[in-house]
This record gives C-alpha cells, structure tokens and sequence, in this order.
C-alpha cells in the first residue's frame, strides 16, 4: 500500500490566530484550597474541558467567548454557573452553585428548564399540531366520579386514546 499526504495550499492573506478573539476570552481562576475532578461545559453543551486538580496551586483557565459555562465539581456534587456577559474574570470560590444529581446535565439541563414550559400545552396546541398535520382529531372526554359522599377522594376516569 502508497500513501500520499500533500498539505492544503496555504493562502498567505489569511492569518493563523486572530488577536480579535483574545480581546473576549474570560478566565476562571481556582483557588489553592480547592481540589479535586472538575468538567467544564459551554453553553451549548460541549464538554470543553475535564480535569482533576491539586491543591497544592492554583489553577487559571482561559475560556472563550461564550454566553454561558457550567462547571462541575465532581466530588462536592457542585456545579457552578458563568454567566459570560460583562465579567471577564472568575474566581469559582465567588460563583454561586448549587447541588447537582447525575441527571442534570448543565446546558441541555439548562435548556430544558428554560423551554420546556414556553408553550402552552392544552387543547388549542393539541388542535393546532392536528391541523398542521392532518391528522383525524381525537375526542378527549373527562369524567370525574365521586366515590364517597364527602367528596374527599375522587376517581379520574380518562377514556384510552
């Protein structure tokens, strides 16, 4: 077997590194004290960074221009939140966190949280996605029954669609 590997032409008008870029980056400083495996995601869920950090030093990051950044520290169940808007320098200790489960899962938790309940979901959205689709509408009937006189504990009788 022949390989052949030729480079791409090169256009010599075009820079390699922009110097515009580093005019936005931000960075997140880590204190000494703190220890332990940390990710990073951007804002659009990329994991962008993972790493498990000593505490004999402190840590600086560069991060580039996003609008947000979850930080996770792994062994505390922590996550932090950056919101990159004017601030270009973070210090973690002074970012507020809260408690994480595995289920959450930073930007897609985020989004998910944010536009979820956007839309209204009742009877009008259901008879509009059956409009757009064409689609043979189906009857929805509730029934509530009673099952003792106090009416204290009712029972929910939804026909199967």
């Amino acid at each position: 077997m022949k390989v052949f590997v030729k480079a791409p032409r090169q256009d010599n008008s075009r820079p390699l590194f922009s110097l515009e870029t580093l005019s936005k980056v931000g960075f997140l400083k880590i204190p000494k004290d703190i220890g332990g495996r940390f990710c990073i995601e951007d804002g659009d869920g990329y994991r962008y960074l993972d790493f498990n950090k000593t505490s004999e030093q402190s840590l600086t990051l560069t991060l580039l221009p996003s609008d947000k950044y979850f930080v996770k520290d792994q062994e505390k169940k922590r996550e932090y939140i950056i919101e990159y808007k004017s601030l270009k320098e973070f210090v973690l200790t002074e970012l507020e966190s809260s408690m994480f489960s595995f289920l959450g899962r930073g930007a897609v938790d985020d989004s998910f949280r944010k536009f979820l309940f956007a839309q209204l979901y009742g009877l009008s959205f259901y008879n509009g996605i059956v409009a757009a689709s064409g689609d043979v509408s189906v009857e929805i009937k509730t029934k509530i029954e009673y099952l003792d006189e106090n009416k204290k504990q009712r029972n929910w009788n939804v026909p199967q669609l």
